[in-house]
Parts: C-alpha cells; structure tokens; sequence
C-alpha cells in the first residue's frame, strides 16, 4: 500500500478493493484483518485506488451476507451507472468504503449477527467473510 496524504489518495493493491478485500493467501486472515484496520483508519476523505475493478460483484457479495444494506444497495446502484456508462467504478473515498465495504464491517453487530457469530472476535468473523466469499 502507498498512502500520499497530501493528495489524499492510497493505492491499496491487492489488500482493499472497491467494496472488498484481497484473499489471505500468504498470511493467517487475522493479518489482512489488521491491515485493513489499519487502513480504515486513514482520513475518511482518502480516495482508495485499488489493483482491479470488482466492484458489482464485491457488492453483489456484501448485499448476499446483509441482504437489504441501505449503503450497499446504494452503492450497487450508483457502481451499475457508472458500469452502463462505461466509466470506472474505482476511485471511492474511505469513508464510501467504510459503510459499503463488508470487510470494513467486519466489527459491526449487523454482519457478526448476520452470519451467526454474534459476539466474535471481529478478525474470526472476517475470517468467515472472507472464507465465504472465496468459495462464492
């Protein structure tokens, strides 16, 4: 990841995507769990450019584990302007990326609820986030 403050931009390569995350292929989930922490905690007005574009599907995924999200269903919409208009789809800042992005949630009530770990350490529930998108 390289983080330009000034410009208020992070190229997140393969560890953040638009409304995703990268797998956990080299290290344990709990380590692309706290670096994804890390990067949530950036300036919410940082714009996240990520390795590759998908967003639709990422967001199909986030609206099958929490069917209904506001912020999901709103990003989808905007993401399929976008998409028909044949513009990028990358490019969100922190803060879209917080409300939309599962991964981000992976603290939040709603998703540990939603995949009946209430009450889990948020890195065992992105684990079983992550687990699920890989074999979705």
């Amino acid at each position: 990841v390289y983080h330009a403050a000034g410009v208020r931009a992070a190229w997140t390569g393969d560890t953040l995507f638009a409304a995703g995350c990268g797998r956990a292929c080299e290290a344990p989930p709990s380590v692309l769990w706290q670096s994804l922490c890390r990067l949530r905690a950036l300036p919410s007005s940082t714009r996240i450019w990520c390795g590759h574009d998908y967003t639709g599907d990422n967001l199909d995924f986030a609206l099958s584990v929490l069917p209904g999200d506001r912020d999901c269903e709103i990003r989808r919409q905007a993401v399929e302007r976008l998409a028909s208009a044949g513009r990028a789809t990358v490019g969100a800042t922190l803060r879209v990326e917080c409300r939309s992005n599962i991964f981000l949630r992976a603290d939040a009530p709603e998703v540990s609820r939603s995949l009946s770990m209430s009450g889990s350490a948020p890195a065992d529930v992105f684990a079983a986030l992550r687990a699920r998108k890989d074999n979705w």
